[in-house]
């Protein structure tokens, strides 16, 4: 049935199906990581997401304190910001490094990426 409501997006009754249950935890009162087994970790990195803005008010969203914490920023900037972006990337990479979640040999390939 999903798939003849959904045809090119199959993920989208997922993220409905995910969304009734959360509604279904918050009227019983109880957290959705208790409902589907417990909490595996304690702390979640997550990937951030600016969208399309305008390419000023961009770079002032990802340089904000609240964007430090996240590992990859992905933007929809035009090119005259090519190098405001290339630093965020290699920012990106220097965090990434500093917490652990890549060595030094994944950080070098990367940067030759940019």
């Amino acid at each position: 049935m999903a798939s003849k409501l959904t045809p090119s997006q199959a993920g989208a009754v997922v993220g409905v199906e995910l969304a009734c249950i959360e509604l279904v935890c918050r009227r019983r009162g109880i957290a959705l990581h208790d409902y589907i087994g417990g909490a595996v970790l304690d702390r979640l990195q997550f990937n951030g997401w600016v969208g399309e803005l305008p390419p000023e008010e961009a770079v002032v969203h990802m340089s904000s304190q609240d964007q430090k914490e996240y590992l990859i920023e992905k933007e929809k900037i035009n090119k005259e910001l090519a190098v405001e972006k290339t630093k965020m990337k290699i920012e990106s990479l220097e965090r990434q490094l500093e917490k652990g979640f890549i060595n030094k040999e994944e950080y070098f390939r990367e940067l030759k990426n940019i």
